[in-house]
């Protein structure tokens, strides 16, 4: 079976205002930034609660990052939760990159272009050896070669675990989950934005991204990955696609802001041509405000603009684990979700995403019935290959035309 990290479980108690809350998200903040004095941390943890400590830093997917400043505050039974989904992220990370060695060598002999994304390369490469939870391996492939990897990869043991063309093609998903043994294991992307809805208003070039990939060795595997200013980009815009309420997303802006090899320059001008300046700009003022991140100021003063758009960053630059709505939706995090390059897209696309919210409200069911009818076998073959026309339709930036 493929082992597969769960999910991060509904927000719970540490979403309140309640001074125990408020204390725990404090004490979590410190414990991320390794710079706060022990006498201070078991402070936080004492005014918190150990169980209410433990179970934040357990839904935030930070663990194995505060193990070891917090665990000595907490009470055994707590440290042990800690300590136990540590031991297993690390176990499944080791699992993850076995399986990836497979998938790396299968798409290399067929020739195909593609790189892998955050969750082995951040545990590897950026998070200095401490494990960092992931439920699945993020693969990017270019467009032209989608087809390509979908086939070199069932060679290699996978299988599509969705299979609802009509809908897949027709909501114009930008990746394809594979299982291994009925599991879903890796996300097959052939554009880095998942839903077009965001696709389509920003100008990220999935070919040139690809030409400028590297080659780096994680553990004993050898993979591609994207090069440092693309990747942290990524990361960053990811963060707040997502929006930004976990923590364990503003650690990795954290993690790779503190790259030596990053050009700031570089990565300024290259945000602004992918349309992207906004959304970066709050992952990386928000990673800055909570975990420390090394952004400098005025790169994210450049990346948000106009003063309206720097106050904007500055309003959501606070965090909080998420509200009691679905998703963990609230009104900051609903609001980060929607930020596009221009204020009537970011309005459309947070009314799109209050709408959702009251929507999952009324019928909490209606996550699991849309994993349910994605899941569903609709199309066969002609589906599958119109899906690929689609993904072959689509211009440089993952742009597919009107029809």
């Amino acid at each position: 079976m493929a082992l597969r990290a769960p999910k991060p479980g509904g927000t719970g108690p540490t979403t309140g205002n309640s001074r125990p809350a408020r204390a725990a998200r404090q004490a979590l903040a410190a414990a991320v930034q390794w710079d706060i004095a022990g006498a201070d941390l078991q402070e936080l943890c004492q005014l918190a609660g150990s169980r209410q400590v433990a179970t934040l830093a357990l839904d935030q997917g930070v663990a194995g990052w505060v193990h070891d400043r917090i665990v000595p505050f907490l009470g055994p039974v707590d440290a042990a939760r800690l300590t136990e989904r540590s031991r297993t992220e690390a176990i499944r990370h080791i699992g993850y990159l076995r399986y990836l060695d497979t998938y790396a060598k299968a798409l290399d002999a067929a020739g195909a272009s593609w790189a892998v994304l955050k969750g082995p390369v951040l545990t590897e490469l950026t998070y200095d050896g401490t494990p960092r939870g992931y439920s699945d391996i993020d693969i990017l492939v270019a467009p032209r070669h989608f087809q390509l990897a979908v086939a070199a990869l069932a060679s290699a043991g996978l299988s599509l675990y969705h299979s609802n063309w009509p809908l897949l093609t027709g909501s114009a998903r930008g990746q394809l989950t594979l299982a291994r043994n009925g599991a879903p294991l890796v996300d097959l992307h052939w554009h880095t934005m998942y839903k077009r809805s965001a696709r389509e208003h920003f100008q990220v070039p999935t070919e040139e991204i690809l030409e400028r990939r590297r080659s780096v060795d994680l553990g004993s595997t050898k993979a591609w990955t994207l090069e440092t200013v693309d990747f942290t980009l990524h990361v960053a815009l990811h963060a707040a696609l997502s929006g930004g309420h976990r923590l364990r997303w503003l650690v990795d802006v954290q993690r790779c802001a503190a790259r030596v090899d990053l050009d700031w320059d570089e990565l300024v001008t290259r945000c602004l041509s992918w349309k992207a300046g906004l959304p970066v700009a709050v992952a990386f003022e928000r990673a800055r405000r909570c975990t420390g991140a090394g952004v400098p100021k005025e790169v994210v003063e450049t990346l948000a603009g106009s003063s309206g758009r720097r106050a904007l960053v500055r309003s959501l630059s606070g965090w909080s684990p998420g509200g009691y709505l679905p998703r963990a939706r609230s009104a900051k995090t609903s609001l980060t979700r929607s930020l596009r390059p221009t204020w009537s897209a970011t309005a459309g696309a947070f009314a799109a995403e209050v709408a959702m919210g009251l929507r999952e409200l009324v019928q909490p069911g209606l996550p699991e019935q849309s994993r349910a009818r994605l899941a569903r076998h609709c199309g066969g073959q002609q589906g599958f290959d119109a899906y690929i026309r689609m993904v072959q339709s689509a211009d440089r930036f993952g742009h597919l035309p009107p029809s």
